[in-house]
């Protein structure tokens, strides 16, 4: 490990010798690389050296047209007979965990040197805007099973491929032959868990008594480290939710958090996170008037209520648990002020148990969670997930939002306060109707770990204490979200396109 970016050298068998040099040369063509044994691959304007076989000197020249001095000139052609007819680099991309794959991550080739500072606040950006704007040599997606091939990769001893979702990057450093296939392992190809590692976004975490957001991003695999008050250096901040912990233990001391409310109150504050998980507290009377509030309860005014969706019209992401849609449901508390309507909410919402809902595939991203909750053996029935008490608060989604779980609620009845229409999981872009800008999502599925008796138990101890506990079904689900959140925010019925442009 060097400064926190893995070097992977994979083995090359080559031929020794001179029949072994003529054979190299009959896979590339004139436009392979210049051999040199100084600079590396990984190094800023580097021209990285490859030893063929063990032999030096000059191969054959760069081609004319690349950008002297860039990873373009270690770029080559090979023939079209050739197996595989590329340079490439394969894998599969991972949770910070190692253990789940992810999809729509972007992998990459470009300068190091170009790679964009990414610990900026959250704010209305282009899709690209995290990305390089120049000297991109080759470029990919992962796919629903989290693999990717990434061709047309330059050649040497340290070629830097980017593996980035939304503002979570890793660096590699490989070690690519030409005219090959170099795959890399499990243990090289997840995102970071820690800032040693890597980049990762910054997260606000506001703590609910019936949900426990805070404990899937720690089973995710981000480290114990990242975990801390907003006062800490971590890249998660805990915030106190209502009938959750008011401290948490950080380095083995028990340390308070901030209430929740302090960070809602001002969009500003906000805006410092790239998104805000924000746990069910449990209670939708946290949005009524003053004297109606449970005990222990802090009033969640109007202007409150603004500052949220201020911050996400800015261009923060929200990914609300359960009641945290009243943020956007509360015609009776902001009548001046309508959110609007992106969704039909129930009447009277209600626990519906445990049930099998639906995936919607009729858009690429819903087609691609379908196949991926089958590759990730969240789902044995494709386009079927079984959840653990569900509750229904949702009926249906306007044009505007976008669903992505529905069901059937047994309790319902057609004509009645409790229809059988239940959306379980909806989200849409923000400010609404407008250009992209931030996102909202807002789930009826909890993670299965994190209510009573652990409610008020401080985080990490709340959480389940076993590193290597599966993570369930419904929390497999809720993890697609939450990166799916991370990630570059497009229309939300296209298919999913890389953000950055190759160079030719």
């Amino acid at each position: 490990m060097t400064s926190g970016r893995p070097i992977r050298d994979h083995a090359v068998r080559w031929f020794a010798g001179v029949s072994g040099l003529a054979l190299l040369l009959g896979a590339c063509s004139a436009k392979s690389i210049e051999h040199t044994t100084t600079g590396g691959a990984g190094s800023s304007g580097g021209t990285g050296g490859v030893v063929l076989g063990g032999l030096g000197g000059n191969v054959s020249r760069p081609p004319a047209h690349c950008k002297a001095g860039t990873l373009q000139c270690q770029q080559v052609e090979c023939p079209a007979d050739s197996v595989p007819s590329t340079t490439s680099v394969s894998g599969t991309v991972y949770d910070p965990a190692g253990r789940v794959p992810l999809y729509n991550a972007v992998v990459y080739v470009a300068e190091e040197a170009d790679l964009p500072e990414l610990n900026g606040r959250a704010q209305c950006e282009s899709c690209s805007a995290h990305f390089p704007n120049k000297n991109v040599w080759s470029v990919t997606l992962s796919k629903p099973d989290g693999t990717f091939l990434l061709t047309d990769v330059p050649v040497g001893d340290e070629i830097p491929i980017v593996i980035q979702l939304g503002k979570w990057r890793r660096v590699l450093r490989v070690k690519v032959a030409p005219c090959t296939n170099t795959p890399l392992s499990a243990a090289d190809t997840h995102l970071p868990r820690n800032s040693s590692e890597g980049s990762l976004p910054k997260i606000a975490v506001t703590t609910g008594g019936s949900d426990a957001l805070e404990c899937l991003v720690k089973k995710i695999g981000v480290d114990l480290s990242e975990f801390t008050p907003d006062s800490g250096s971590g890249h998660v901040h805990l915030f106190s939710g209502f009938a959750a912990a008011k401290t948490m233990t950080d380095a083995g001391k028990s340390v308070p958090l901030r209430p929740a409310e302090e960070l809602w109150a001002d969009s500003q504050r906000m805006l410092d996170y790239d998104m805000m998980l924000m746990g069910c507290e449990g209670d939708d009377n946290l949005w009524g008037p003053e004297a109606d509030l449970p005990s222990g309860a802090l009033p969640r005014p109007v202007a409150m209520q603004l500052e949220v969706r201020k911050y996400a019209d800015l261009g923060g992401r929200i990914f609300g648990s359960h009641w945290h849609h009243r943020w956007i449901n509360s015609d009776e508390t902001t009548p001046d002020n309508p959110y609007p309507k992106v969704a039909s909410f129930a009447e009277s919402a209600h626990d519906v148990g445990d049930v099998s809902v639906s995936v919607d595939d009729s858009f690429p991203k819903g087609a691609a969670f379908r196949d991926w909750l089958v590759n990730v053996k969240a789902s044995t029935t494709p386009g079927q997930l079984a959840v653990v008490k569900a509750e229904h608060s949702v009926d249906s989604v306007e044009p505007v939002a976008r669903r992505w779980i529905f069901g059937t609620d047994p309790g319902g009845k057609v004509g009645s306060n409790r229809i059988p229409d239940m959306v379980q999981y909806f989200s849409f872009t923000t400010p609404v109707g407008k250009d992209e800008c931030g996102r909202m999502v807002f789930s009826d599925v909890h993670v299965s770990f994190g209510g009573k008796p652990y409610n008020d138990t401080p985080f990490p101890e709340r959480c389940d204490v076993s590193p290597d506990s599966e993570l369930s079904p419904q929390e497999k689900a809720l993890e697609f979200m939450i990166f799916d959140l991370s990630s570059c925010i497009q229309k939300e019925e296209d298919t999913p396109s890389a953000p950055i442009t190759v160079v030719k």
